[in-house]
């Protein structure tokens, strides 16, 4: 897999300084349109899909790190 940093000098390439004019997303469109670049359509949407399953995976787990240390201070009073 690509480094961050490779998607968005690859990205800059495709696109040029143009990329950064995009409002009010700028450069954070540098995977999206990166992945539509490769692969279309049907690659962008497995990136928007793994996108937002890491957002809820990571909400889920901060979930329970509060639920737990919410329980360990009602448990310790």
């Amino acid at each position: 897999m690509l480094a961050a940093s490779t998607n968005g000098l690859i990205t800059r390439t495709l696109f040029g300084p143009q990329l950064f004019k995009i409002e009010p997303w700028k450069a954070d469109l540098a995977a999206p349109l990166l992945s539509y670049a490769v692969g279309g359509i049907p690659l962008q949407t497995i990136y928007v899909m793994g996108l937002f399953a890491a957002t809820l995976s990571t909400l889920a787990g901060m979930v329970m790190i509060m639920s737990a240390n919410v329980t360990r201070d009602i448990i310790t009073l």
